[in-house]
């Protein structure tokens, strides 16, 4: 038997990356980014001050004076509304092709530029793991980070960087309130049964 062997659950293993939806605030986002490589990345952070006191100084107390949670991904899909959202602006021009199925001939363009709005939007990420149980993660309420780099390369295929920024939220998608200590994101693991 091997020595410093830990217990585990194999259930609680899982890789690859899921589905993302983006949408209007304030409902359940429905429309899928596409394929996501390289994996879907929420990073959580809680910047903290702390008090510390004596000689030598030793740390009293934390308190935490910013919170943040930046859901970032690269997709690989040309997808104008992705592009769209990724710098919270943009207009499609009207008299030109769907986005759901463009004929031949027909184009698309987005405008840019001299809009000091930001739009935002509902983020909704869905994870399976191997073992059948789900993890969902919702950001209510997210804002583009406005960055966007378009890469033209000779031996891959074209990535697109997003990342998008949680913004407070006071009710869920479903219009409920959401607890004080809850208003910028939610993690659920559905389990399978299995």
């Amino acid at each position: 038997m091997p020595f410093n062997m830990p217990t585990s659950k194999t259930r609680n293993f899982t890789y690859g990356t899921g589905l993302l939806y983006l949408g209007a605030t304030g409902t359940t986002p429905s429309e899928e980014v596409g394929i996501i490589k390289s994996g879907a990345n929420l990073a959580i952070a809680r910047e903290m001050i702390t008090m510390e006191a004596g000689s030598p100084l030793q740390v009293i107390d934390k308190k935490v004076i910013r919170e943040s949670a930046i859901f970032s991904f690269t997709a690989v899909e040309w997808d104008f509304k992705n592009l769209i959202r990724a710098l919270g602006a943009g207009e499609c021009q009207t008299g030109v092709a769907t986005y759901a199925s463009p004929a031949a001939g027909e184009c698309q363009i987005v405008d840019w530029g001299g809009d000091m709005n930001v739009q935002d939007y509902a983020l909704y990420f869905i994870h399976r793991l191997p073992s059948g149980d789900t993890i969902r993660v919702k950001l209510w309420k997210v804002l583009p980070n406005g960055e966007l780099t378009l890469t033209f390369n000779e031996d891959s295929y074209q990535e697109f960087p997003y990342a998008f920024t949680a913004k407070r939220a006071v009710c869920n998608w479903s219009s409920d309130a959401l607890p004080t200590k809850g208003q910028l994101y939610e993690i659920r693991r559905e389990f399978s049964g299995t």
